[in-house]
């Protein structure tokens, strides 16, 4: 908006000043934070909570929706930039904060947490794993972790008797 390279151009002014170098360490820095965050996450956080037996599927999956959502930036960004100019940018700082405040409220932290216990957290609704990891509450009971270590749903401890088995010697 302050450089307006194309009129500077037009004009044929080719001194460059603070605001374009504003507008390219901004470039750099968005940059810096996507490939440090959430373009590398994305990846670790799939190989983490899938079970083994579908990971390799869901991982393949997340790794295709990633180039597919890089391929339409990269071809959408020229258009957007010619058309919008510098709003493109406001769009982009839209997306970014609305992927920050989704990822904060709908994906649960997953760490100290088994694999065994993923299915356990997936299975609740998200706001209410997310909400209870930001009260400082478990994800999982403790009778929960013992039922699910033992091969049990939560609960069917409680009903299950003790079978007392006598040897008769003949």
């Amino acid at each position: 908006m302050k450089a307006d390279p194309a009129g500077a151009a037009l004009r044929g002014d080719i001194s460059r000043d603070g605001w374009g170098y504003l507008a390219m360490v901004c470039v750099y820095v968005n940059a810096f934070i996507i490939c440090a965050t959430w373009q590398g996450i994305t990846w670790t956080y799939a190989s983490e909570i899938f079970p083994l037996d579908i990971r390799m599927l869901c991982v393949s999956l997340t790794t295709a929706d990633t180039w597919l959502g890089s391929f339409i930036i990269a071809r959408s960004t020229p258009y957007m930039i010619s058309d919008l100019g510098y709003g493109a940018y406001f769009f982009f700082a839209t997306i970014l904060l609305m992927m920050g405040v989704w990822s904060f409220f709908f994906v649960p932290e997953t760490k100290g947490i088994s694999l065994e216990e993923m299915d356990a957290l997936f299975l609740r609704p998200m706001h209410q794993a997310v909400w209870a990891q930001l009260r400082g509450k478990p994800i999982l009971t403790e009778e929960e972790v013992i039922a699910r270590n033992k091969g049990l749903e939560p609960g069917q401890e409680k009903n299950i008797g003790v079978e007392r088995i006598e040897v008769v010697k003949r």
